[in-house]
């Protein structure tokens, strides 16, 4: 049985009994069969749920990435001397397939301030231009850290 699709119909159900058809309402009957499945079906839904969370904690993450970001970006906009010092790093995606780098290399470039540029020739390494490069092996390891191990861990629960 696809469990999204019947999470996916509980919640438009919840939807069309309350006659709100608003982002509150949707998340909440998506919470409420979460857990429904939690309560009645622990066994089958397991994996699924699994999978939510994971889903759900790497969104959170990536939401967080973004704000912070923005705020960095905004933060400097708004001095009269920018504190901006642009470079190049090669990060490490060795542990991610190449589906997993592509989707690295979006997700950085959607993040303000920073830019994926190009693989290497053997495609073990991600060239990245970073607006804020003071310190480029923490930057190395922060992508690293944070982009990289995310997926990867991503892709290795689902």
């Amino acid at each position: 049985m696809n469990w999204f699709f019947t999470h996916l119909l509980f919640t438009l159900l919840w939807v069309a009994l309350l006659g709100s058809y608003d982002l509150p309402t949707l998340l909440s009957g998506f919470v409420i069969g979460f857990g429904l499945f939690r309560m009645t079906l622990d066994a089958p839904t397991a994996a699924y749920r699994k999978r939510v969370l994971v889903i759900g904690r790497f969104i959170l993450f990536y939401i967080k990435e973004i704000l912070t970001s923005n705020l960095r970006i905004a933060r400097d906009v708004m001095r009269t001397k920018p504190a901006i010092q642009p470079g190049i790093v090669a990060v490490d995606i060795r542990a991610l397939n190449t589906r997993s780098a592509v989707f690295v290399a979006n997700l950085i470039t959607m993040t303000p301030g920073t830019l994926a540029l190009d693989l290497s020739a053997d495609g073990h390494f991600l060239y990245v231009h970073c607006l804020y490069l003071q310190d480029p092996e923490a930057v190395r390891q922060s992508l690293e850290k944070d982009f990289i191990a995310a997926v990867a861990a991503f892709n290795q629960e689902l």
